[in-house]
């Protein structure tokens, strides 16, 4: 694995953003959420039991995305740094 250190300062809160960004547009995260949602518009299951499941897929998703939060964040430091290089 190759150690890649900036020799210039990071805009860490920018970084952050953008890895957010991709957490959010990314089907992993809302496609799971589609069941409780069509539980309650098109089975009629109670809005309780719905928003039951959404929240159960709401902390796997949560617990999934907190495992690849450093290396979504490491990716887009080494993009940083290469395209800052190439420049």
């Amino acid at each position: 694995m190759d150690n890649f250190r900036s020799t210039f300062p990071l805009n860490e809160p920018a970084i952050a953003r953008q890895a957010l960004s991709r957490v959010l547009t990314d089907p992993i995260t809302w496609v799971p959420l589609v069941p409780a949602v069509a539980a309650y518009t098109i089975f009629d299951v109670p809005a309780l039991a719905a928003l039951v499941l959404g929240a159960l897929a709401l902390g796997g998703i949560g617990a999934f995305w907190r495992q690849q939060w450093s290396s979504i964040t490491e990716g887009l430091r080494r993009t940083t740094i290469e395209n800052h290089n190439r420049a």
